[in-house]
């Protein structure tokens, strides 16, 4: 198949948009698809949540080398992490990109030209974007074929989300017509309450058919998982956690052919 490159994005923080990207790549990886996370949020969360960040070093490749050193990346890559994934990391050096950037020709295309020569070796690539629109934020878009939309299940959450599907129309139209939106998720969903309820009645008249069936419920596993290093197949593969990213990930690899 061809490599699936999915940018998973919200410009709002606290969606769940970090925890999407590790444990859907861990359902994939389980089911046998391979599998590379690439962080790029200089809050370096995802290298954080993977237990990698202690590993770091000045002479390490992560996701600044790539955009700004013409690092490799295949000397970016951190094999079998977790349940089997592959892990390009990032730290606090990344949040200096924004201002490096901005003198570069074809800026908004350098994580796309760095990933172009290990895509082969891998059924999906995911990124982890920062929570803002920003000059990273076009590269992971740029980069990517389709996006995965990460949407709490609160009524807030959707403000600022018309500025993202701008930003999309934007990228869409002058540097990645590939660009589409695969699919929302509803993260923190709570079905007992009527607020969820209506949120979630919203985003699907809004998104019609791109709102995937499963919804990530409330659980305490995937906020305690992160906090060990561990994915939530590691933590508790019993846990609703578990369950709801397992189901998701087999409605994804079920577009495969189609996105």
């Amino acid at each position: 198949m061809k490599t699936r490159v999915i940018a998973f994005c919200n410009q709002k923080g606290g969606v769940a948009k970090t925890t999407s990207v590790i444990n859907v790549g861990a359902a994939l990886a389980r089911a046998g698809r391979r599998v590379l996370l690439v962080d790029a949020d200089a809050q370096g969360s995802l290298t954080v949540s993977v237990g990698l960040e202690e590993r770091i070093t000045d002479q390490t490749v992560t996701t600044y080398e790539l955009l700004l050193e013409n690092g490799n990346a295949s000397d970016a890559i951190w094999e079998n992490v977790g349940s089997g994934y592959d892990v390009i990391a990032a730290d606090i050096r990344l949040s200096a990109a924004d201002l490096k950037l901005v003198s570069v020709p074809g800026r908004e295309t350098v994580l796309r030209d760095a990933l172009e020569e290990i895509a082969p070796a891998y059924d999906y690539i995911l990124i982890d974007c920062p929570p803002n629109l920003s000059i990273v934020t076009m590269n992971a878009l740029t980069a990517a074929h389709e996006l995965i939309i990460p949407q709490q299940a609160h009524f807030l959450a959707l403000s600022g989300l018309n500025l993202l599907l701008d930003t999309v129309e934007v990228v869409q139209r002058r540097v990645n017509r590939q660009l589409a939106i695969t699919g929302v998720v509803l993260t923190m969903y709570n079905g007992r309450t009527n607020h969820a309820k209506e949120v979630k009645s919203q985003v699907t008249d809004f998104f019609t058919n791109r709102v995937y069936n499963t919804v990530i419920r409330n659980n305490i596993a995937l906020a305690d998982a992160p906090a060990r290093g561990l994915d939530v197949f590691q933590y508790d593969p019993k846990s609703n956690g578990a369950a709801d990213y397992e189901a998701l990930a087999q409605e994804i690899i079920k577009q495969e052919g189609k996105a």
